[in-house]
């Protein structure tokens, strides 16, 4: 299904794939501040 998506809308793929980095990237964000904060607090 994911290549049939692939080879019809490239641009559609290409979105997701964006999408699922940024998401990434702000749950490791969030991830680190939360690391600090407890390595603040001790």
């Amino acid at each position: 299904m994911l290549a049939n998506i692939s080879t019809e809308n490239p641009t559609l793929y290409g979105g997701i794939v964006v999408l699922i980095i940024l998401v990434e990237g702000i749950l490791l964000a969030m991830l680190m501040e939360l690391v600090f904060k407890i390595l603040g607090i001790l």
